[in-house]
């Protein structure tokens, strides 16, 4: 069953993170908890048990940047309220790049470790974001709901085929029983 363009239309508006041509740049704070140079075990599972709490409490805060000021390690940004500004793609380490850029305005990132410590960003604003306008991505997103609609059918098919259906395995002819589920490749 061929899509319509309602459909195309309805899929594209719902899943437009699809269709990001250029992510733009995204500003970000973060809030961080240091280690010292060859920290201890001991150090780094209080540094950790630290960030997961502040972590915590910073999921339930409505002042992400009175928050950081008070509880990050960072001096230069949590002055800032944890303020790291704007970057484009790559400027980052791989990790925080994928993470950041993957994470919707006004929420946090997982904990990200580092040789430095432990830190969580929160993603604060986005600008520069380009979509594939839907005339460019009209037929791949007809192929998706195609797929989609086939698989239905199908299922529906198969459904409606099993209901009076009886299912019987047998062996082949001049096999014996025990060899069914025998490979055929020496081991």
């Amino acid at each position: 069953m061929r899509p319509t363009d309602a459909q195309i239309k309805a899929y594209y508006e719902e899943h437009k993170d699809l269709f990001v041509k250029d992510p733009g740049e995204v500003q970000i704070a973060h809030i961080a908890v240091k280690l010292p140079a060859n920290p201890t075990d001991e150090q780094k599972k209080a540094a950790s048990d630290k960030i997961v709490k502040l972590y915590k409490e910073a999921q339930k805060t409505k002042d992400f940047a009175a928050f950081a000021k008070a509880n990050s390690e960072d001096a230069k940004s949590a002055a800032k309220g944890g303020d790291l500004g704007y970057f484009h793609p790559g400027q980052l380490p791989p990790v925080v790049d994928r993470l950041v850029f993957a994470t919707p305005v006004g929420h946090t990132t997982q904990i990200v470790e580092s040789n430095m410590g432990f830190s969580f960003i929160k993603v604060t604003a986005r600008r520069g974001e380009t979509l594939a306008p839907l005339s460019e991505v009209r037929a791949k997103i007809a192929m998706i709901l195609l797929d989609y609609n086939e698989e239905a059918v199908v299922k529906a098919l198969l459904k409606k085929l099993s209901k009076p259906a009886k299912v019987e395995f047998k062996t082949m002819p001049g096999q014996p029983k025990s060899d069914q589920n025998v490979s055929d490749h020496p081991t």
